[in-house]
This record gives structure tokens, C-alpha cells and sequence, in this order.
């Protein structure tokens, strides 16, 4: 299997998923936004819907697969954490 295959297919179903909340609830698919209103009790059952889904996403994989692909992450922690830190500020 080519190496690209699971973040192709990964990034297809983000996509999809992200696509399809934006035409049934008119809302984007905001990390911040949706684990901010799941806090605040506003559609909590959508949003921790949604979060689960993210969170049980790599366990689906690995039944479908077999195991979970090897991930070598290339970089000091302090890149990565500021990395997130932009991130989030622009959300």
C-alpha cells in the first residue's frame, strides 16, 4: 500500500465530514468553536458527537487495517508547540 494512501484517505474524510456539517447545520467544523460550545452546553450532543468521532477515528482505522501506521514527527517540541499555538490563534 502506498505510504500516501492514509493521509489521502484521511484527509478525504476530514473533508467530507467537514463539507457535510457545513450543508446540514450551516456551521464549520472549528475545534475551537465546537469543543468551546460543548463546554458551554449549546448542542452538546452534536458537538460531542463530533468529537468522538475524531477521537475513535484512528481506532476504526486500526480494525480496518490491522494496526496503526508508524508516525515520525520531524522537529523540536518548541516548533510544534508554537506551531499549535498559531494554529490556535487564528482559530
Amino acid at each position: 500500500m502506498s505510504p500516501y494512501f492514509a493521509p489521502l484517505l484521511g484527509g478525504m474524510l476530514l473533508g467530507a465530514a467537514a463539507t457535510i456539517l457545513m450543508i446540514v447545520n450551516g456551521r464549520t467544523a472549528g475545534i475551537s468553536g465546537i469543543v468551546g460550545q460543548l463546554l458551554n452546553g449549546s448542542k452538546w450532543m452534536e458537538d460531542a458527537a463530533f468529537v468522538l468521532g475524531l477521537c475513535l477515528g484512528p481506532l476504526a482505522y486500526a480494525i480496518v487495517f490491522g494496526n496503526l501506521p508508524h508516525v515520525q514527527i520531524a522537529g523540536s517540541g518548541a516548533l510544534i508547540a508554537l506551531a499549535g499555538l498559531l494554529v490556535g490563534f487564528g482559530t
